[in-house]
């Protein structure tokens, strides 16, 4: 009798289970400084601290395999850096601020599906990610450049 190959399934509700909770609080910190950025005579230090809480967002979706977050969520780094830089181009900052919003919203209950068992699937944040470049003057990628990013930042060639 032959032995059918399948394809591993990554159960990323085992990693969240333990991580979701630094997650959320991440994400919570991240929408509330970027609002008071908005208001505050400090913005560029409340960006900072952003820029941290995605980078530590990042690091953890890409320690569980979780590579559709970890990519949504250095998409919103790198615009919330242009915030942050006096050289950077940005278009419409109360787009790009909008955007921000948004993505993190969407990654909370992207969250919420994956720790309900879904699995991961990195195109779905294709059309927020081109947002957030397009604030900061950034061309749109195709889901071949998505996907191409991906495997090299993944280190998966």
């Amino acid at each position: 009798m032959s032995a059918v190959m399948r394809p591993v399934r990554h159960d990323l509700s085992n990693g969240l289970h333990w991580l979701r909770g630094e997650l959320e609080q991440s994400l919570a910190r991240v929408r509330d400084h970027i609002d008071q950025s908005m208001e505050r005579e400090d913005a560029d230090l409340l960006l900072q601290k952003c820029v941290v809480e995605l980078h530590q967002i990042r690091g953890i979706a890409t320690v569980i395999q979780c590579y559709g977050a970890a990519n949504l969520a250095d998409a919103m780094k790198v615009t919330v850096q242009a915030l942050a830089s006096d050289e950077a181009e940005i278009r419409d900052r109360e787009a790009a601020i909008t955007a921000l919003l948004g993505a993190s919203v969407q990654l909370s209950d992207y969250l919420d599906l994956l720790s309900g068992g879904e699995q991961d699937a990195l195109l779905v944040f294709h059309p927020i990610i081109n947002e957030l470049r397009v604030s900061c003057g950034q061309g749109v990628l195709s889901e071949a450049d998505l996907v191409t990013r991906h495997i090299f930042d993944a280190g998966l060639v």
